[in-house]
């Protein structure tokens, strides 16, 4: 199979560059949603429409229109993104990483990356206090972490395996 060699030493497989490229061009098609041709924004919108609110107060805006996504979710497909540009210049998963020893660890992280989406949503909920979007964001990227690429390294299987 071909492999991207890097510097350090690591090889990137092709599937993996791939899937950070799209992260990234999805990304850039939310981010530029409101400058898109009439016909690519509207199928931008329509894909963010499945899977966000799209509330005009919870959005970044851009040249008077907002983003095709809330700025939760535009903070999660960054973290996203970034992610997986690491992971694909990383390479592939130590396999210390994958011991079953490293579960716990794991899981801890991915609880503690959670946990500023979880606490937003709940002081918004709960309590009614207003956030501002750049806030919504940061803790919609801090979704993504460095330790979590070994569950994205697992996505990255799933995905080829259903492309591929």
């Amino acid at each position: 199979m071909l492999k991207i060699r890097h510097s350090n030493g690591t090889a990137g497989h092709p599937e993996q560059w791939a899937l950070a490229g799209a992260a990234c061009a999805w990304l850039l098609a939310v981010v530029t949603s409101p400058l898109l041709p009439v016909r690519a924004g509207v199928l931008v919108y329509a894909l963010g429409s499945v899977i966000c609110h799209q509330l005009p107060a919870r959005s970044f805006h851009l040249g008077g229109a907002q983003f095709a996504v809330c700025a939760r979710c535009t903070g999660i497909y960054a973290g996203a993104a970034v992610t997986l540009v690491w992971c694909a210049w990383r390479g592939p998963v130590r396999a210390h990483t994958r011991a079953r020893s490293d579960i716990w660890r794991r899981r801890v992280t991915l609880a503690v990356g959670c946990a500023p989406t979880v606490a937003t949503v709940g002081l918004e909920l709960a309590l009614g206090w207003p956030l501002s979007n750049l806030t919504r964001a940061i803790a919609g990227a801090m979704l993504r972490s460095e330790e979590h690429t070994s569950e994205l390294q697992s996505l990255r299987h799933l995905v080829c395996r259903l492309l591929l």
